[in-house]
């Protein structure tokens, strides 16, 4: 059953430039590789399936090189979804955040030795030294990432953090230039989840809004308790951390939140 959608997705999935498109829409978009990069990516790699990994690396470049800003090193979500030629016009934190989940499991699962390897782990590291940049004070990521005046938002926070700590895992970034700005945003999301486990602050869906896709655009948007993009992603951060804390790699929790044994969580 995977290796006869994959091969459909290959073979008929619609696509512009080469790129996969959003069907009966004709643009491009970045949530589309945290699904189906890693989805041809393993089930290649399950089955023997060069071609799917191929595949999987040729889309991850393609919608890099198309979306990604090299000024901040940042995703654009869309192209063409606004006007022809034309990309969203501001930085979403969770569309940055599904390209370096991606970008996070193909740094991973690529085999070193494929001819795209090095560009995948290039990107990754760029993606990742734009997001730096992006971090208030607090650990956050914003609803628009190079603006702080939009919202603190935890979808896109909690992506990062486990691209960071993925890459921490891995030693294939810089483990102390990392390690502060990881416990930080780890930290700073935890403060929008509750004891009984309500995530608050994530952007509802979101494709590009308005006009031009501009932070104020994006702003407009309403967060949410418990939105369906929260619970995922705020997993897939804290069992990094979980495996990261085992190794030694990273405080516990009660370390992390200042509580001591005394005065636990919950």
């Amino acid at each position: 059953m995977l290796e006869a959608a994959a091969d459909d997705l290959c073979k008929n999935f619609p696509r512009m430039d080469g790129m996969f498109s959003m069907p009966g829409r004709n643009f491009v978009w970045i949530d589309t590789v945290s699904g189906i990069c890693t989805f041809l990516l393993w089930t290649g790699k399950a089955l023997n399936r060069q071609d799917f990994i191929d595949e999987s690396v040729n889309q991850m470049l393609r919608h890099h090189d198309l979306l990604v800003d090299p000024k901040t090193g940042l995703y654009h979500q869309a192209f063409n979804k606004h006007g022809d030629g034309k990309l969203s016009a501001a930085f979403w934190s969770r569309g940055v955040g599904w390209g370096v989940h991606a970008l996070a499991e193909m740094v991973f699962d690529v085999p070193k030795d494929h001819p795209g390897y090095p560009r995948i782990l290039a990107a990754w590291r760029q993606v990742l030294d734009g997001c730096l940049v992006m971090q208030d004070s607090e650990g956050m990521w914003h609803q628009a990432m190079e603006d702080f005046s939009t919202y603190p938002e935890t979808s896109g926070t909690a992506l990062i953090c486990y691209a960071m700590g993925r890459g921490i895992k891995q030693k294939s970034i810089d483990v102390e230039r990392f390690r502060e700005p990881l416990e930080r945003g780890m930290k700073g999301m935890l403060r929008y989840v509750s004891f009984r486990g309500s995530v608050f602050n994530t952007c509802t869906g979101a494709l590009a809004p308005g006009e031009t896709g501009s932070a104020a655009e994006y702003q407009a948007l309403p967060h949410a308790m418990d939105d369906e993009h929260a619970f995922g992603t705020v997993m897939l951060a804290l069992s990094q951390a979980a495996q990261l804390q085992k190794r030694g790699d990273f405080p516990s929790m009660e370390e992390l939140l200042g509580v001591s044994a005394g005065n636990p969580l919950v």
